[in-house]
């Protein structure tokens, strides 16, 4: 179940975390492509970077931030030379993903 609790106060707010993102994106240290997931809580923006035929990893950022504020740039190299990385913006955060918040005390974020 997802509320309908945006995570952005304004349109205008929202751009400013989109120009935000846009920023470090353009500052992404290794080769990437941008995926959009549909699931039943809503539309998942992830980063996908590294190597193509490698197994794959999973990198979750931390609450109230988003994949392109991964401040990992030294690990995204190293970890993209072995791993097919995978970097979601977890939904109801401060990403390019549907900006709803599912209920906190379901299971939304672990489905």
């Amino acid at each position: 179940m997802t509320t309908a609790a945006s995570v952005y106060k304004s349109p205008a707010a929202h751009q400013t975390m989109m120009d935000f993102y846009d920023s470090r994106l353009a500052k992404w240290p290794i080769p990437y492509e941008t995926r959009f997931v549909e699931t039943r809580h809503g539309r998942t923006h992830v980063i996908v970077c590294g190597q193509a035929d490698a197994p794959p990893l999973m990198i979750f950022h931390g609450w109230g931030a988003n994949a392109s504020a991964i401040y990992l740039e030294y690990d995204l190299v190293r970890l993209g030379q072995s791993f097919r990385l995978y970097l979601p913006d977890t939904i109801g955060q401060t990403g390019r993903s549907a900006p709803n918040r599912p209920v906190k005390d379901g299971p939304a974020y672990s489905e």
